[in-house]
C-alpha cells in the first residue's frame, strides 16, 4: 500500500493505519489530529506500554522498521466514528481488539495497576476548548446498539456504590457550586438545554404527568417532610437558603451602582 503523504504540521482529522509491511496486518483508527496519534502510538510502542498487546507483541517481534503509519482517508470530525466503524468491520484477525469505534476501550481489561496509571496520569490535566468541541461534535447524534445498552445495563444492576464513594462525590458537587462562575456556566447551559419548544414540552408533559399521579404527590410529600424534620438538613437548607440571598443582593447591589 502506498503511503499517503501529508503535511506533519496541519491537524487532519481522519482514519489512519499502522501497517506491518511483514505480514500485511493494520491496526486502524481514527483522530481528530492524525498527525498527533501517530506521536502517541509511536512514543508508547517504543515504550512497551502500549494498550494494544498484540500490536505490542507484534511490534517486539518484528522491530519498529516493520511498521508503516499512514493516513488512510481525511474524514470530517463528526463523520470520524460511523468511518471508522466501517474499516473495523472489515478488518477481521487484525490488530485491532475493540471491533467498536464508538468504545475503544470496549473488549479490552485494565489490571488495577493499569487503572491506577491511568488514573493518576489524568488527574489535574484540563481538555483544550478545541478538543472539547470535537468530542461534542463526534458525540451528537451518537445512539447505543440494542447490544451496548444491555451490557451496560448488566453491568449497573446490581452495583452498589460506597458510603466513602458517595462522600467523596457529595464534596467534590459541592465544591463545585460553591463556584460562581460554575454555577451561572451551569445554570447557562440549563437554561439553554429548555429553550426549544420541544424540550419545553417534553419537561411539562412528564412533570405534569408525574404531579397527577396521587402516589406520587404523597410519596415526594412524605419524603420532603422527612428531611426537614432532620435538625442537620434543615440547618445546612437554612444556611445555604441565607447564603442564596446574600449572594442575590450582592449583584443587585452591584446593578444598581
Amino acid at each position: 500500500m502506498r503511503r499517503n503523504r501529508y503535511n506533519r504540521s496541519m491537524k487532519i482529522s481522519g482514519i489512519y493505519s499502522i501497517t506491518n509491511t511483514v505480514n500485511g496486518k493494520k491496526y486502524y483508527g481514527s483522530s481528530v489530529n492524525v498527525c498527533g496519534r501517530q506521536r502517541q502510538h509511536w512514543h508508547s510502542l517504543r515504550a512497551g506500554t502500549h494498550r494494544n498487546k498484540h500490536l505490542q507483541a507484534a511490534w517486539k517481534l518484528y522491530g519498529e522498521s516493520a511498521f508503516t503509519f499512514a493516513l488512510v482517508e481525511t474524514v470530517p470530525v463528526e463523520r470520524l466514528l460511523p468511518v471508522e466503524q466501517s474499516y473495523l468491520d472489515d478488518n477481521i484477525d487484525e490488530y485491532n481488539v475493540s471491533k467498536c469505534a464508538e468504545s475503544a476501550a470496549l473488549g479490552l481489561k485494565w489490571s488495577p495497576d493499569a487503572k491506577k496509571k491511568v488514573s493518576a496520569a489524568r488527574k489535574g490535566k484540563k481538555l483544550s476548548e478545541a478538543h472539547k468541541k470535537a468530542l461534542s461534535i463526534a458525540g451528537k447524534g451518537r445512539k447505543m446498539t440494542a447490544a451496548q445498552k444491555a451490557q451496560a445495563r448488566e453491568r449497573m444492576m446490581g452495583s452498589v456504590v460506597s458510603e466513602e464513594t458517595k462522600e467523596k462525590i457529595s464534596v467534590t458537587v459541592a465544591s463545585l457550586w460553591e463556584d460562581e462562575d460554575y454555577r451561572e456556566r451551569m445554570a447557562a447551559a440549563q437554561t439553554a438545554g429548555r429553550q426549544t419548544e420541544k424540550a419545553k414540552k417534553n419537561y411539562s408533559d412528564v412533570s405534569t404527568a408525574r404531579w397527577a399521579d396521587p402516589k406520587y404527590r404523597k410519596k415526594m410529600s412524605k419524603s420532603r417532610k422527612a428531611l426537614w424534620q432532620d435538625p442537620a438538613f434543615r440547618t445546612k437548607m437554612l444556611e445555604k437558603r441565607k447564603a442564596q440571598g446574600e449572594r442575590l443582593r450582592e449583584k443587585n447591589r452591584q446593578k444598581r451602582r
